[in-house]
């Protein structure tokens, strides 16, 4: 195996695919200017085996998937989205232990910060209350670009029991 093969899954791995084949499109001389991108695998001597499509934007260019990675807190609850500190919305309501989502159409090629608020249901009540600011997912922002023609997915994972948090993105693809 090669160095740059080598170079090219350590950072597949860590990085994920878009960006790792977008640095083995430049490295091998390829065009990056498609919709498609193919991977290869050890032993093809570089010839392309699938091709990796991207959903075109219809109706919504942004969407954010929220996921619990604790299972033991089953309170219902919903998260407010804001870009640059505005509200655009929210998920819908589920389970903490449900993956719940919302998307939306937002400026392209522009740099933009996300933040979350977590609402729970306050039984007492008998509605929807913000949870208090310390209790509230820790990151609560991430910054993000959505390149003209795709689809940005950004993943949004908490822990209920520590409030840690994490964000990863990714682009829709074809299946």
């Amino acid at each position: 195996m090669t160095l740059k093969k080598i170079i090219f899954r350590v950072i597949f791995i860590i990085i994920g695919l878009p960006i790792a084949s977008l640095l083995m499109c430049v490295s091998s001389g390829q065009s990056i200017v498609s919709d498609k991108i193919d991977t290869v695998e050890e032993g093809t001597e570089g010839k392309s085996i699938s091709a990796v499509e991207y959903i075109k934007p219809e109706g919504y260019n942004f969407r954010i998937k929220c996921m619990n990675t604790s299972l033991e807190n089953t309170k219902k609850s919903f998260i407010k989205i804001y870009i640059n500190d505005e509200e655009v919305g929210r998920t819908e309501t589920g389970y903490d232990n449900d993956a719940v989502s919302y998307q939306t159409l937002l400026e392209m090629n522009k740099t933009l910060e996300l933040r979350v608020e977590k609402y729970i249901l306050d039984d007492q009540k008998g509605r929807y209350v913000k949870m208090r600011n310390i209790d509230q997912p820790k990151p609560d922002r991430y910054r993000f670009l959505i390149p003209e023609g795709r689809i940005l997915i950004v993943n949004f994972y908490l822990n209920s029991e520590t409030r840690e948090s994490s964000f990863s993105e990714n682009f829709a693809v074809k299946p």
